[in-house]
């Protein structure tokens, strides 16, 4: 037919072309795509999981909301996923699959080695400090390791302190008793040491300020 529309389907582009028209897939069909979803969790059998469903389901659309810039729907039950993601972190962080790789010796991630100070921690540093935003830093606790981690810059939400992305590890805490052996690996390796008598070099005003925030986070545990 002679008014019949030729449709040209991008694969993988999202959006789709009529007559040199773009279709947006996502604003067109995401909305009851969603909707389908949170119909099924409100579905359930059973009560309470219809519930947690819908309230897993809820935070789930609101982390793709954060992404895409638009506003948080259901802050509350981002507030509550978030603190359960937080407790899934340290499980995993201590489950034996996790434990079992070798934490006492640095990672091929490992750019700077920190033996400065007289705290209880060395610091492996993998990541730049100023990547990160400075209110974005968390540390979860391995044993006697801890990881720090950061949300870089432009994707943390000031408004409800939630990254946008996952947070990335910045650096990796090794304990006093790996001195050492951390020293003789990053000499092997050729990666930069921070002693006491090189720390000035290093501490500039916003690197001191996640330091101090790395004590403080520390103290809690």
């Amino acid at each position: 037919m002679a008014d019949d529309k030729i449709i040209d389907v991008i694969v993988g582009s999202g959006s789709i072309a009529v007559d040199s028209h773009s279709v947006d897939i996502a604003e067109t069909c995401g909305g009851y795509a969603w909707g389908i979803l949170h119909h099924v969790a409100e579905s359930f059998p059973c009560k309470h999981c219809a519930e947690e469903g819908q309230s897993l389901l809820r935070f789930a659309h609101d982390l793709v909301n954060v992404k895409l810039g638009k506003p948080l729907q259901a802050p509350d039950d981002a507030e509550r996923w978030i603190g359960v993601v937080h407790e899934i972190e340290s499980v995993i962080a201590n489950h034996p699959v996790s434990k079992s790789m070798k934490q006492d010796h640095l990672s091929d991630k490992a750019s700077i080695l920190d033996v400065s100070g007289s705290g209880e921690f060395i610091r492996e540093r993998w990541e730049s400090p100023s990547r990160f935003h400075p209110d974005s830093f968390r540390t979860i606790d391995q044993g006697d390791h801890r990881l720090l981690l950061g949300c870089v810059k432009g994707q943390w939400e000031v408004s409800t302190k939630l990254c946008k992305v996952v947070q990335t590890p910045q650096s990796r805490l090794h304990p006093l008793s790996e001195r050492t052996q951390l020293i003789g690996e990053a000499e092997k390796r050729g990666i930069p040491i921070i002693t006491d008598e090189k720390a000035e070099q290093r501490y500039d005003g916003f690197e001191a300020e996640v330091n101090a925030l790395v004590a403080e986070t520390l103290r809690e545990f």
